[in-house]
């Protein structure tokens, strides 16, 4: 029985240490052409990385679990001018996004359509002549 005991409270005791070597990362992402309404659907990913995840209808999201260390966040949506920037996580503490996309101007809209194969890359102006590299 004695054992037994031991054993739960190490486990309990090895989770909350193992937690706190993580850290979490949440915010919002708003639509800058919009005065600050939040931007449903964006893509936000830590940039070599499998943390991937979209906004939610509240243009929240949220990345648990995440290691220590200096990454590059890349936030993007369809139309709107992709970001990048850099940020910092610390073990056991949350670290906080708020950003704002602003829409693509006239002049430097691209269409990008992917798969996993191949890249077609389309700019304005440029009617029959996509495109296309092997990844």
């Amino acid at each position: 029985m004695r054992k037994t005991l031991f054993l739960c409270i190490a486990l309990i005791g090895a989770s909350f240490v193992s937690a706190q070597q993580t850290g979490r990362i949440s915010g919002k992402i708003m639509d800058m052409e919009t005065d600050g309404e939040p931007l449903l659907f964006a893509n936000v990913n830590l940039k070599n990385t499998l943390f991937s995840e979209q906004t939610n209808f509240h243009g929240n999201f949220e990345f648990t679990g995440v290691t220590p260390g200096t990454y590059t966040m890349v936030v993007s949506f369809l139309g709107y001018e992709t970001m990048e920037f850099p940020l910092v996580v610390k073990a056991g503490n949350t670290t906080s996004v708020n950003k704002s996309l602003a829409a693509l101007s006239e002049g430097s809209s691209r269409l990008q359509l992917s798969d996993a194969n191949t890249t077609v890359l389309m700019e304005q102006g440029s009617v029959g002549k996509a495109s296309k590299a092997k990844r």
